[in-house]
């Protein structure tokens, strides 16, 4: 049983795909893919994984970059759409190993981030250097998400939720960000 793609990982792979055809390269390659992952509009997992293996965002950026701007062009009218390479489809075939491994039904951006990591060449390497290896993403990943599984196509929506749509009352507290109410009950019966 093949995983499904969640809605992110689906966009992330569009938008790759729309970078090889900007740049004109002819193949679509991991790093376009790691890109996507960074640069899309709602890629907070992302941000949060890399973060909590210490890499900098910035960093990873800057060096897929570099490795794209090593990678060949071609233009004219006649030109084909990219395809993926082999190490694109090797990190697909891994980031759906992974997935089922997991036990999830879906395919998911983090998935894609830790196959990248492990079997995406020169992307890969660029997240190593940064510390953002296969094993500590896997980690990471595995104790931010804790038990749920990937079973729906929006699942990076779900992580987090309470950080996301919550207020900790406590915190504010502690901040000094809330005005006291306790002695001062003539002035809110006014």
């Amino acid at each position: 049983m093949d995983a499904e793609l969640t809605n992110r990982s689906r966009d992330a792979l569009a938008a790759a795909g729309n970078r090889a055809v900007t740049e004109g390269h002819p193949d679509l390659t991991p790093a376009h893919l790691l890109l996507a992952l960074l640069a899309g509009q709602e890629n907070e997992n992302i941000t949060d994984l890399l973060a909590a293996v210490d890499a900098d965002q910035a960093a990873v950026r800057a060096g897929a970059e570099r490795v794209l701007a090593g990678l060949p062009s071609v233009t004219g009218s006649t030109v084909a759409p990219p395809q993926p390479n082999r190490e694109l489809l090797a990190v697909v075939a891994d980031a759906q190993s992974r997935a089922q491994d997991l036990g999830d039904e879906y395919l998911s951006t983090e998935h894609l981030l830790i196959a990248i990591a492990a079997k995406g060449g020169a992307a890969g390497e660029v997240l190593s250097r940064q510390g953002a290896t296969a094993d500590k993403l896997q980690e990471a990943f595995q104790k931010a998400r804790g038990a749920r599984r990937v079973t729906t196509p929006d699942p990076e929506g779900q992580y987090k939720a309470l950080e996301k749509f919550g207020t900790d009352l406590t915190a504010a507290a502690r901040e000094g960000r809330l005005d006291p109410v306790i002695g001062r009950d003539q002035e809110i019966r006014r």
